[in-house]
């Protein structure tokens, strides 16, 4: 909708959240790509026929590919487990809300330390600080 029926010549995956897989190859436009910015672990489901039909293009961007797997192991060590790093979060979203997600981005920075987007019916976008 927010690309006119158009589709989006790309995306960014910017979250470890295999639903915004799907929903970002959705998004895409014939000839889009796909840019996976978030470590993402396992498996996740791609429909490779539509990747096909579509021509789309999927393509992974590490900012520091030798320190990815120092930085996974890292981060599931007990002694960080306590540093409690999901409260860094103070905003969530629903992807619907993404003008109100980018203009508290934009525009109150002192506000927002990191904001999310949800994509489960579980996760509590009123969580918003």
């Amino acid at each position: 909708e927010a690309s006119g029926g158009e589709g989006f010549d790309a995306v960014i995956l910017a979250v470890a959240a295999r639903d915004a897989v799907a929903l970002g190859l959705d998004a895409l436009r014939p000839k889009g790509r796909l840019v996976i910015f978030a470590p993402m672990p396992g498996e996740t489901p791609i429909d490779l026929f539509a990747v096909l039909l579509r021509e789309l293009e999927i393509v992974g961007s590490v900012n520091d590919p030798g320190l990815m797997d120092e930085a996974i192991a890292a981060l599931s060590r007990p002694a960080l487990a306590s540093l409690a790093l999901g409260d860094l979060v103070t905003h969530r979203f629903r992807l619907d809300d993404y003008r109100e997600a980018f203009a508290l981005a934009e525009n109150r920075q002192g506000a927002a330390m990191k904001i999310a987007f949800v994509f489960d019916d579980d996760d509590d976008p009123e969580a918003r600080a």
